[in-house]
């Protein structure tokens, strides 16, 4: 996804598309991602901006959207892995210098 994102033939207009297959996969996978694969996909988010593919915003208005009823224990890893995929675009564009305050704000205070 890292990949098609970032190519120079990806429409800037087709961004929805990326979030809601990213939001998709986070609310389908039931157990705790134990192989890095959260940090992964967290270069669908952060590489793009870094080329000037994705603006921050776009990121913090959808991260916003997104929702993760806690009501079974499968329910919390759901939670868990899309944090740890936030927390990787906060580590990834903060030690760049380059994390807007907006996108910020967004990844603090995602909570359940």
């Amino acid at each position: 996804m890292t990949e098609v994102v970032c190519h120079q033939d990806f429409p800037k207009n087709r961004d929805y598309e990326v979030f809601d297959v990213l939001g998709q996969l986070f609310k389908r996978v039931t157990i705790r991602f134990t192989n890095d694969e959260d940090w992964r996909l967290a270069r669908v988010l952060y590489e793009p901006i870094l080329q000037g593919k994705l603006e921050q915003e776009q990121v913090a208005s959808w991260i916003k959207t997104v929702d993760f009823p806690i009501e079974e224990t499968e329910d919390f890893y759901k939670f868990s892995n899309f944090r740890s995929c936030l927390l990787e675009v906060y580590i990834q564009l903060d030690k760049r210098h380059i994390l807007q305050d907006d996108l910020k704000e967004a990844i603090q205070s995602f909570q359940y």
